[in-house]
């Protein structure tokens, strides 16, 4: 199993996985801040959301990288690329929807 978990393309897929359940949380909470009966709940919800994507991503990064022997470079990477792609397509789909509101 040590094996295994040095490899790049395993370290890689942690690296995916831990931002993969990052936006499974971003879903779950959207959905619970558009059920919100107020603004002040909706605005609740998302920074709860905000609040337990950080604490997902920042303690599956200390986790693996000092518990398991993993490819540090490549679970890094692979961490903080898919993350900056989740921005970029979160930031996308916002942007489409407020075009499509407001026009």
């Amino acid at each position: 199993m040590h094996g295994l978990l040095s490899t790049w393309w395993f370290s890689a897929i942690l690296g995916v996985g831990i931002v993969a359940a990052s936006t499974l949380i971003r879903v779950v909470t959207h959905r619970g801040a558009l059920r919100a009966s107020s603004i002040t709940g909706a605005t609740r919800a998302t920074v709860r959301g905000i609040l337990l994507r950080m604490a997902v991503v920042l303690g599956g990064l200390a986790l693996v990288a000092t518990m398991l022997p993993v490819h540090k470079t490549a679970f890094v990477i692979a961490l903080v690329t898919a993350l900056i792609v989740s921005v970029v397509l979160e930031t996308v789909i916002i942007w489409r929807h407020t075009s499509n509101t407001c026009s």
